[in-house]
C-alpha cells in the first residue's frame, strides 16, 4: 500500500500537516458521525481506480448543526461506497463555507434560478466538482419539490455559461434508510451522476439516475450501467488511478 502522504500529493493535497481524517477522507472538522468507521486500506485500494474530486460548499455555514455536519459526512461515505461499486473513487473532498450574511437569501433558495445564482456566485478555483448545499432547500417541482438540481455534462473549467449552472446543488434529506444509504448521500452520487454526463433513466427503477418518484427504492437504487460507466470515465473530471 503506497503511503498516506503518497496518496495525499496524488489527490493533489500538498499541506505539510497532514489530517488523515479532514484531508485523506475530507471529513469537515476531522470527525467521524457517530457509529461510523472509515478504513484507511479502503481507500487507498479505491485510489487505484479512476477517480473524481468534490468541493462541498455550505450557503448558511453558520447555520449548519452537528447533525447536519454528520449528515454530510455521512454522505460522503455513501457517495464513496456507490461509486466504488461501479469502478471508480472519490479522491479529495474540500469544505468551504458561506456565512448567511453574505449568502444574500441563497440559504434558502426557493427557485431554479437561485440555484443556478449560487453556482456562479461561489465557484471554487480548483479542478474538483463544486456542490452547493444550501442550509434550506425548499424548490418546488411540479407538485413535489427538487432533492436536487445539476447540468448534465458539467464543464471542467467551472464556468458554463449556457447553463448558468456550473456545479450540482443538494439538500439535506436525511440519514436513515434501511439499507444503511443515505437518502441524501444517493441524491449527492445522482446529481454528480448529471454532472459526469449521465441523464435520467426513470425506466430502470434499481439505477442511481431513476428520479427518486420513479425508484424502487430511494435507498437502494444505485447501480449503473456499462454505457453510464463508459460515459462517466470520459469525462474530463476523472482523473487516472493512484
Amino acid at each position: 500500500m503506497a503511503s498516506i502522504r503518497t496518496l495525499c500529493t496524488c489527490i493533489g493535497v500538498t499541506e505539510d500537516d497532514v489530517s488523515v481524517l479532514h484531508d485523506f477522507f475530507g471529513f469537515s472538522g476531522a470527525r467521524l458521525p457517530p457509529g461510523v468507521s472509515v478504513s484507511l486500506k479502503e481507500q487507498s485500494d479505491r485510489l487505484k481506480l479512476p477517480h473524481f474530486h468534490v468541493n462541498l460548499i455550505r450557503i448558511g455555514s453558520d447555520q449548519f448543526t452537528t447533525a447536519d455536519k454528520d449528515e454530510l459526512a455521512f454522505s460522503i461515505i455513501t457517495l464513496r461506497d456507490i461509486y466504488a461499486k461501479e469502478g471508480f473513487a472519490i479522491g479529495r473532498v474540500l469544505h468551504f463555507g458561506v456565512l448567511t450574511a453574505d449568502a444574500g437569501g441563497l440559504d434558502t433558495p426557493t427557485r431554479k434560478r437561485d440555484l443556478r445564482q449560487m453556482t456562479q456566485n461561489w465557484t471554487v478555483d480548483n479542478d474538483g466538482i463544486d456542490v452547493f448545499v444550501p442550509h434550506n432547500f425548499s424548490v418546488p417541482s411540479g407538485k413535489g419539490i427538487l432533492l436536487g438540481f445539476s447540468p448534465v455534462g458539467g464543464t471542467c473549467d467551472n464556468k458554463d455559461k449556457t447553463t448558468g449552472l456550473s456545479g450540482s446543488t443538494i439538500g439535506l434529506w436525511g440519514t436513515s434508510c434501511g439499507s444503511g444509504v443515505a437518502q441524501t448521500g444517493r441524491t449527492l452520487a445522482h446529481e454528480l451522476g448529471h454532472y459526469l454526463g449521465l441523464f435520467h433513466k426513470n425506466k430502470h427503477p434499481r439505477n442511481l439516475m431513476c428520479q427518486t418518484a420513479k425508484a424502487s427504492n430511494t435507498c437502494s437504487s444505485t447501480l449503473l450501467t456499462d454505457h453510464q460507466e463508459h460515459n462517466i470515465g470520459n469525462h474530463c473530471a476523472m482523473k487516472s488511478g493512484c
